[in-house]
């Protein structure tokens, strides 16, 4: 759908116009769902600013509009917001998490933007330092969610692979995290090389 993918200037444009009515496609209905997603595309590609979530929040004050604009918030590409979201992420005492698992989901949605390998390559290390500890002492739920959505999947390197493998064999996770690693990360992570690999050939 092009309210994710959207990169180029024209097709911005063309968001920010849906998003504001200035521009209506027959047959689309501009909810209050679609107008969050639209948004939070604008915000992570730097097309739109922090001061717009707050007017859209100001409009849907559900407990959704609270989810989807700490996404949004996640999402801005900025070292400085994806440093807040990280505090917000990790308790001062590393054994809770800081608000509820469905804040801490929202925020990881936004927080691990595709699009933003870059700002998220500090954290991968991060992420291996504290994923045991998550998993030992959040919630199973939650644990599970943060083990999942927070692994650095943007962050495609054999680096990344190499830091799963250090963890792997340094902290022996219990069984369910370490097939999280190995079968939904790390694997994600060697098929992605391998398929950068055939297009840098092609």
């Amino acid at each position: 759908m092009l309210a994710g993918l959207a990169t180029s200037d024209e097709h911005l444009t063309l968001l920010r116009e849906l998003l504001e009515g200035a521009t209506r496609l027959p047959g689309l209905r501009v909810d209050t769902e679609l107008r969050w997603l639209l948004l939070r595309r604008l915000i992570s590609r730097g097309a739109s600013d922090e001061s717009t979530i707050g007017e859209h929040l100001r409009r849907d004050r559900t407990a959704a509009g609270l989810r989807h604009a700490a996404t949004c918030r996640a999402a801005i590409p900025t070292a400085a917001a994806k440093a807040t979201t990280w505090r917000l992420l990790m308790a001062a005492d590393g054994q809770q998490p800081p608000t509820s698992a469905a804040m801490v989901g929202a925020s990881l949605t936004g927080f691990a933007d595709l699009d933003q390998a870059d700002l998220l390559e500090p954290y991968a290390q991060r992420y291996f330092d504290v994923i045991v500890a998550i998993w030992r002492d959040w919630p199973a739920g939650l644990a599970r969610r943060f083990a999942t959505a927070g692994y650095p999947t943007p962050v495609i390197s054999e680096q990344t692979v190499a830091m799963t493998d250090e963890c792997l064999s340094r902290d022996r996770p219990p069984p369910a995290l370490s097939t999280i690693l190995l079968e939904r990360a790390r694997d994600d992570q060697l098929r992605a090389l391998r398929a950068r690999s055939r297009d840098s050939r092609a």
